[in-house]
């Protein structure tokens, strides 16, 4: 089950927390749910929260772009696409969560 927060980076850290409780509360394991993520620059705090949730709970699957590019070409202006979390972007991210839990 891939989780995305529908190609405009609007995905909230709380409403992610919620659905992903949800579903494991309900039976879903963790090894089952992925991610999909894109990225602005003035969300990059929400994206850490969510993946730093994610890696504390186990949910290790992410669809991680090597393109800068992302959104639906058909419903979001070029300008105005966001872009797919990147390999780059998601190894930032990553070593700040081990670095986090080797210094607490």
């Amino acid at each position: 089950v891939c989780s995305s927060d529908l190609t405009v980076g609007e995905l909230k850290f709380d409403d992610f927390e919620y659905i992903i409780n949800n579903c494991i509360f309900f039976g879903l394991p963790p090894s089952k749910i992925s991610l999909h993520l894109h990225y602005k620059p003035y969300n990059y705090d929400n994206i850490q929260k969510i993946l730093f949730f994610c890696f504390q709970n186990k949910i290790n699957k992410f669809d991680v772009s090597i393109l800068d590019t992302g959104g639906c070409t058909l419903t979001i202006r070029p300008e105005e696409r966001p872009q797919n979390l990147s390999y780059d972007m998601f190894y930032v991210f990553i070593d700040k969560f081990i670095n986090d839990k080797l210094n607490n």
